[in-house]
């Protein structure tokens, strides 16, 4: 993989904590399960958005991209990723039973409140031995942050069950956690790893702080906006963070279980 052409489509997102977080998330995604990605058709990317995930991972065109977010799902259909955009929520998923081999959900599934629905639908949708590969915020997520690094525990406690609430994170497990839960529907855990360690999550929270003025500033107007992405995303992400921010992503690997976020691949067994 040309990590230095991979790292530019990741720059698509704009946001330097976004960068930095996408880019060490979907580079071990691809490095770990690529043939996966390429032997395992048809697939449905669940929470799609806007595609910008789905279009560093796969190297061509995969089959369905859900969502509920129409403007999201636009900007997918303009790229051209998925072969097909379904406009529906992820716990009635418009799809035959038995009819997909792969399921891929990029941090998305944290953000669906109703969670039993969502992974019976998946189970449903799944072939027999058919694979769901998913990343969500591990149990160890809320507890980093910069008020961490800095020592003021108890602020960080409150802080980080704010910006979990705030990023509404409904579903926050562990490894162990998920094999229990995914079992529930037949799906069975066959691999998994943690990734983004402590110091790279706090590093992510300090640019997601510096990045807040500048949010709200962008949504007084579209010309703010455009003011924004040229003066943080661009002058000041490239003079200040870019750098930094490639190195960690050429650095990056698996972690212990102390990771800041889980990947999962789960096998469904019944259908």
């Amino acid at each position: 993989m040309d990590l230095k052409s991979f790292f530019s489509k990741i720059e698509k997102y704009r946001i330097p904590a976004t960068i930095l977080f996408r880019g060490i998330e979907l580079k071990i995604l691809k490095q770990k399960f690529n043939h996966l990605f390429a032997s395992h058709k048809p697939i449905l990317d669940l929470g799609c958005g806007d595609g910008t995930a789905a279009l560093a991972v796969f190297d061509e065109r995969i089959d369905y991209g859900l969502d509920n977010e129409p403007e999201a799902l636009k900007t997918a259909e303009k790229d051209g990723i998925y072969r097909k955009t379904i406009f529906a929520d992820a716990g009635s998923i418009p799809l035959p039973d038995n009819c997909l081999k792969l399921v891929f959900c990029n941090c998305s599934l944290e953000h669906m409140e109703n969670l039993d629905s969502v992974l019976k639908e998946v189970s449903r949708v799944l072939m027999l031995d058919g694979l769901f590969i998913f990343t969500t915020p591990s149990h160890n997520f809320k507890n980093y942050s910069l008020l961490g690094s800095l020592r003021l525990k108890p602020l960080a406690k409150i802080y980080g069950k704010f910006r979990d609430k705030r990023q509404h994170h409904y579903h926050s497990h562990s490894l162990e956690d998920w094999s229990l839960i995914l079992a529930k529907f037949n799906l069975k855990t066959i691999d998994g790893y943690y990734y983004l360690d402590k110091k790279t999550l706090e590093f992510w929270d300090f640019l997601l702080l510096l990045y807040f003025p500048f949010s709200l500033l962008a949504k007084l107007s579209s010309r703010f906006e455009t003011l924004v992405d040229k003066v943080y995303s661009g002058f000041i992400y490239k003079t200040f963070f870019r750098n930094k921010i490639y190195q960690k992503f050429l650095g990056s690997e698996v972690s212990g279980p102390d990771g800041a976020v889980v990947c999962i691949v789960a096998k469904n067994e019944l259908n």
